[in-house]
């Protein structure tokens, strides 16, 4: 796993120059294009182009790591078997296995840059997990996630976070939840004196993660008993 060791890399998409390219489209969708833009008060162009991106930076990926769409009804009932232990204890997982799997299929490295773009991906822009902000104010991240799922939901994201910051990048992390919101603060580490970004330990395998965690789940065998 290609973990960076540079912290002050705090975002992933670059502005790029616009190109034109002409394409052809069904007539029917041109027209669905139209009225879409025209309820919106925007472009059918904004429209093809935001539709393009995230096809590239979303939809491209996410059939390949084995998304599946789920309904928020479906999935809060499913939620609802989960005892307040099981949910942190699930939290867990997805901040030390899933989140680790997922950024790395995404970008191929993890640092604070890929991993607060997953978690801006994970909001209304993509996969529609919460409403996402994130306020910089050139040293500290201070991200809002607000899912409006109660506090079962709250505590979820809340380990999912803390175990991803802190088992994947060495990071710290302050994190504030109400029944509703989550919100976590990050710094952009430097050495006091020199200023020098602070290296991180090594990302430890997915695999020796999801053993660990298999582990202390598991139930006692018969021969200690």
């Amino acid at each position: 796993m290609n973990m960076s060791s540079d912290p002050v890399e705090t975002s992933v998409r670059k502005r790029t120059r616009t190109v034109t390219r002409t394409i052809r489209v069904e007539e029917d969708v041109d027209n669905a294009i139209a009225e879409f833009a025209r309820k919106e008060r925007v472009s059918a162009n904004f429209l093809i182009s935001k539709a393009l991106r995230k096809f590239a930076e979303w939809d491209a990926y996410a059939e390949k790591f084995g998304n599946i769409t789920l309904t928020s009804p479906g999935v809060e009932k499913l939620m609802s078997f989960l005892t307040r232990e099981q949910t942190k204890e699930f939290g867990q997982w997805v901040g030390e296995v899933l989140a680790a799997e997922l950024i790395t299929f995404w970008f191929k490295k993890i640092n604070l840059g890929t991993a607060l773009r997953a978690i801006e991906m994970l909001g209304q822009e993509y996969g529609g997990h919460y409403q996402y902000e994130d306020l910089f104010d050139g040293r500290t991240h201070t991200i809002i996630c607000k899912h409006g799922r109660g506090e079962k939901w709250s505590l979820l994201y809340s380990e999912a976070f803390k175990h991803a910051f802190n088992d994947l990048l060495g990071r710290d992390v302050k994190i504030e939840s109400t029944e509703d919101q989550v919100t976590v603060r990050v710094a952009i580490a430097m050495e006091p004196e020199k200023g020098i970004p602070v290296k991180h330990p090594q990302t430890p395998s997915v695999a020796k993660t999801t053993r660990k965690v298999a582990d202390r789940l598991a139930p006692p065998s018969s021969d200690t008993q």
